[in-house]
């Protein structure tokens, strides 16, 4: 049914934030009303051939060397080719783009107006990918960060800001993440320097997950989540969430139990989680009301004739 690539596609929009991406405004006139709604039609574009096409699976949507391009947007990227007016499915230099994580759409969204922003970047991997939720900062900590000389990357203005012991613990966890995505700026293309012509380190690091260790960039990044089984089942839950409408409750233990065994088995295929989350309990049944809290319905009246 083509609804159904339509809810496919305003899950991942929901999940990953990305569903204002055409009302984003910054701060270079590169970044057009036109651009911001061609990223919005290649996020969509991309999920739709990498879902419904084989092998469409969640290995396959994190590590994908391709996208959906036109002429525009391919020179806005900067990607070689022949492009007409349409959108089209257009192979990506794997050493640069890479999944859904390398998306314009996304990359710009996790941006300030003209600035990167590694640890939005990295609380999204934090937070969405892995289901983790880092504690708030402590009350009257300034999460600014320092303003150091003009000469100074964003990674050594995050390290000042780590040296402060009541940030060191929780930016330990998103942002090393986040820098492993640096070579993306602000619009959401692929950058060597910064604004201020410093070579990009994107070098990272995953840490209290199932794939710890060190990355160099957005697709060996790419590559690690998609051998973590803490991602299929956050993956699995997000799905859950969507369908039912809600979060999950201890109740729905032996659901997505149900769903991580379906979706393991499909080797994760995401085609087939849609079809096990249709059968689970709580998508198939709906609790009553307790004789508590709402009085039973009374049986409909029947007319009897004099």
């Amino acid at each position: 049914d083509p609804r159904a690539r339509v809810v496919v596609q305003r899950f991942h929009e929901q999940w990953l934030g990305v569903e204002g991406v055409k009302y984003l405004e910054k701060d270079r006139d590169a970044f057009t009303p036109e651009i911001s709604g061609l990223m919005q039609n290649e996020f969509r574009g991309f999920v739709d051939q990498v879902i419904w096409e084989k092998p469409g699976t969640l290995a396959h949507l994190l590590t994908a060397p391709t996208t959906v391009l036109n002429a525009t947007l391919a020179a806005y990227y900067g990607v070689p080719g022949t492009f007409t007016d349409e959108l089209q499915v257009a192979s990506e230099d794997p050493a640069r783009r890479a999944g859904i994580l390398t998306q314009g759409a996304l990359m710009a969204t996790l941006a300030q107006a003209s600035d990167t922003h590694p640890v939005a970047r990295g609380l999204m991997v934090r937070e969405k990918l892995f289901c983790q939720l880092p504690p708030p900062p402590p009350e009257g900590v300034n999460t600014e960060l320092a303003k150091t000389d003009v000469n100074a990357t964003i990674r050594q203005r995050l390290e000042q800001h780590r040296a402060d012991p009541a940030c060191a613990g929780c930016h330990a966890l998103f942002d090393p993440i986040g820098l492993g995505l640096e070579n993306f700026d602000a619009l959401g293309r692929y950058q060597t320097v910064d604004d201020g012509g410093l070579a990009i380190d994107a070098s990272g690091n995953l840490l209290g997950t199932d794939v710890d260790g060190p990355f160099v960039g957005a697709t060996e990044l790419a590559q690690k989540l998609s051998q973590s089984q803490d991602v299929a089942d956050c993956a699995v839950r997000h799905w859950f969430r969507y369908a039912a409408g809600r979060t999950e409750s201890p109740a729905d233990r032996c659901n997505l139990e149900f769903l991580n065994a379906q979706f393991s088995a499909a080797q994760g295929n995401i085609q087939q989680l849609l079809l096990a989350v249709t059968q689970t309990d709580a998508f198939m049944f709906r609790q009553l009301p307790s004789a508590q809290t709402a009085p039973m319905p009374k049986p409909p009246q029947t007319e009897v004739s004099p």
